[in-house]
């Protein structure tokens, strides 16, 4: 009898585990889907600000020079008494006073991204970052984080990820994923979807 009742709770349990596999593979499809549905939307607004720059609810956002360095320039933030940043922090080489037209656009284009970044980390609470990076040596991050502690460096753009989507036209661009890996920033193991942005036929970068 105890062998009976030994081989019904195994089985029992095996069924239960099943069960919870399922939602779980269910959940995390989800979670795959809606974050390849952001990206897209995401994609879509920047290509879309850079065929209508008059449409950019924005401007040149306020740029300061640190040596090789340029970073967005606002007002210190008090978190306990303002509650959490609501803004993406821009960094990158090169000098603000050299900037062509066309990096003038894709700054304020990106930094006008924010509150796309905004409402996807609402929805998808497992995204630790949205961010758009430059193959033009920059990036606007969100959420927040100071330059002090994470700023652009060159050598992002030579990750397995973007050498994927450098190959991509407009013609094949897709949404791709990158394989897992532990966050520089010390969030731990991760993994991120990217989609290549166009301007005038010419790459720029999204992610």
């Amino acid at each position: 009898m105890a062998s009976v009742r030994y081989f019904y709770q195994l089985s029992n349990h095996k069924q239960q585990s099943s069960a919870v596999l399922k939602q779980k593979v269910y959940q995390l499809n989800n979670i795959l889907e809606q974050s390849v549905q952001a990206v897209d939307g995401i994609h879509g607004l920047a290509q879309y600000y850079l065929k209508r720059p008059a449409e950019i609810s924005g401007y040149l956002p306020k740029l300061s020079q640190e040596n090789k360095m340029f970073y967005l320039d606002i007002k210190e933030h008090d978190v306990v008494k303002e509650g959490r940043r609501l803004n993406s922090n821009i960094t990158g080489t090169g000098n603000v006073s050299d900037f062509t037209a066309d990096k003038k656009l894709e700054i304020t284009m990106a930094n006008a991204l924010t509150p796309a970044f905004v409402s996807a980390q609402k929805i998808i609470k497992q995204a630790t970052w949205f961010y758009y990076i430059s193959l033009d040596q920059f990036v606007s991050l969100y959420p927040w984080v100071d330059r002090d502690v994470w700023h652009f460096n060159s050598a992002t753009l030579k990750n397995p990820l973007y050498q994927k989507m450098k190959k991509f036209t407009e013609i094949n661009n897709q949404a791709i994923w990158s394989a897992p890996y532990l966050d520089p920033a010390g969030t731990g193991r991760k993994t991120s979807l990217g989609k290549a942005v166009f301007y005038q036929q010419k790459q720029k970068r999204n992610r």
